[in-house]
């Protein structure tokens, strides 16, 4: 069992606070992924959890037990760092035996747990190569390797893959997420890579100014999210805001898009309870492009993704163009005029005030602005 709680946990930096009352679950076994912009404080989790830095207030613990006091090299926990922390001047062979040899283990048992890593990373028979002789890719196999020789209860990775170039991290990726079940190791992950966060992580927790804003699993988030910027920093391309005046017509409440009324619902809740603005949030892929119905606007430019496109339409109530995502056989020319259909199942609003996001709002289907 390797269950981890934090529990209110703080932390400051010369007065500055970049942990604020941070709450976590991390059941065994589990994937966790930690995302969130450079300075929200992911990474200091992460080194509070490891042992290298120290909260100033709150729980750290570890199956029931506070390890607050525990120093890094008695928690049993294996760290992979953003740049490889690789001995230049070892053997593949050697930069794993290291740590075993530290822990004083039998010469045997070394030997067995080397080949054993080498063979889940793929490795094997590059025992005896220096890392300047092996690709980005094999030295983070290496670091990996290293980590799940010692066999510890948490993994913990500080944006492991940041250094390689997109083709290859989406293949370590997927070598991570595949060693991770089958070894059953609970692993914790900092990323500023939403792609990386929903392909490995069981549940995400999106960090800003030193705040969880959402924890939960990644259809969640992006489903429902907490708030307009957990919303905008999970999908790519990213979800299309627009800012609209909550008003009333004749007897209706709604949001005017351009020429479009439409009318705006909140289940449980009194329309009176409607906040005087919105941010309306629709995701690409949830726009259609009609020639008849919708709101009006003119294609910008078209960027081809093989069998997707995306369209960038310039709509009259908006500075900057709506990105909607389309099958290549249905792609616009530019310069030509379209209509947009929002799906009223997939737009989100949010209150413009707080950018929370109101549960159970709804924005139905258009009428006709009257006068």
């Amino acid at each position: 069992m390797s269950e981890l709680t934090l529990t209110s946990v703080t932390k400051q930096f010369r007065g500055v606070e970049v942990l604020s009352d941070i709450h976590m679950d991390v059941k065994d076994g589990e994937f966790i992924c930690l995302l969130g912009p450079s300075g929200s404080g992911k990474s200091t989790i992460l080194r509070i959890v490891g042992g290298f830095e120290h909260a100033d207030s709150g729980a750290v613990r570890l199956d029931g037990k506070d390890i607050q006091e525990l120093p890094p090299n008695k928690r049993n926990f294996g760290f992979v760092f953003q740049d490889y922390a690789l001995f230049p001047h070892m053997t593949v062979e050697s930069n794993i035996a290291f740590g075993l040899k530290t822990r004083k283990l039998p010469s045997d048992v070394v030997r067995d747990r080397i080949g054993s890593a080498l063979k889940l990373v793929g490795l094997t028979g590059l025992e005896k190569r220096y890392p300047a002789q092996l690709s980005g890719g094999q030295r983070q196999r290496v670091a990996i390797a290293r980590v799940v020789a010692l066999q510890p209860s948490l993994l913990l990775f500080d944006e492991p893959l940041s250094n390689l170039d997109a083709k290859l991290r989406r293949q370590i990726r997927i070598e991570m997420k595949t060693l991770q079940q089958e070894l059953g190791i609970t692993t914790i992950m900092v990323t500023h890579d939403q792609e990386e966060a929903v392909t490995l992580g069981d549940r995400i927790a999106v960090l800003q100014h030193g705040v969880i804003q959402q924890y939960g699993a990644p259809m969640e988030l992006y489903n429902a999210p907490a708030n307009a910027f957990v919303a905008g920093f999970l999908g790519d391309p990213p979800i299309n805001f627009v800012n609209a005046a909550v008003e009333a017509r004749e007897g209706t409440y709604g949001v005017r898009l351009g020429e479009e009324f439409r009318p705006l619902t909140r289940q449980g809740a009194p329309a009176t309870s409607l906040p005087k603005e919105a941010i309306v949030g629709v995701r690409p892929e949830d726009i259609r492009l009609s020639d008849t119905e919708g709101v009006p606007g003119v294609v910008k430019l078209v960027e081809q993704l093989g069998a997707y496109v995306l369209s960038y339409v310039a709509v009259d109530f908006m500075e900057t163009p709506l990105c909607c995502l389309a099958q290549n056989h249905i792609a616009p020319r530019v310069g030509e005029r379209v209509r947009l259909r929002f799906d009223p199942d997939k737009t989100l609003v949010f209150d413009a005030r707080t950018t929370k996001l109101l549960p159970g709002a709804r924005l139905e289907a258009p009428t006709p602005v009257l006068g």
